[in-house]
């Protein structure tokens, strides 16, 4: 067993911040937009497909863009920027974000979690890139 682990942890061996996020995050995402697809949700707009589609497609993004630490950091940037949008643009609708994506209060707690998630992560990317340099 510990051959196998000792085999398993280079490859995660000096990943950063922003890698496990995507990592995690683009995960999470994948199997929750695969999920409601599945379940053969409406396309109609606004519509849960639409939804699922978005947290599918922007988990995709993300599980690819983990495998490079010089792609997360711009991707995950992007993801804050993206998601961010669509939280504001539920709360102040109340009801779908630019007329697409249906957005509830739970959706909109979800996607400003995910922002605060990734402006952290990228803060501790910073921080770690800096401490890296003067060292």
């Amino acid at each position: 067993m510990s051959a196998y682990l000792s085999s398993v942890r280079p490859r995660f061996h000096g990943w950063t911040a922003t890698q496990w996020f995507c990592l995690i995050a683009g995960g999470l995402l994948v199997v929750r937009g695969a999920s409601v697809l599945l379940m053969g949700e409406s396309f109609g707009t606004p519509g849960e497909g639409w939804h699922a589609a978005f947290h599918l497609a922007s988990g995709l993004v993300l599980v690819i863009a983990s495998r490079n630490a010089s792609v997360a950091y711009p991707v995950v940037a992007a993801f804050a920027f993206v998601y961010g949008l669509v939280a504001v643009a539920g709360t102040i609708d109340g009801h779908d974000a630019f007329g697409v994506v249906p957005i509830d209060t739970r959706d909109n707690v979800i996607h400003f979690a995910y922002v605060a998630f990734a402006l952290g992560t990228l803060a501790a990317d910073r921080r770690e890139r800096l401490a890296a340099g003067a060292a």
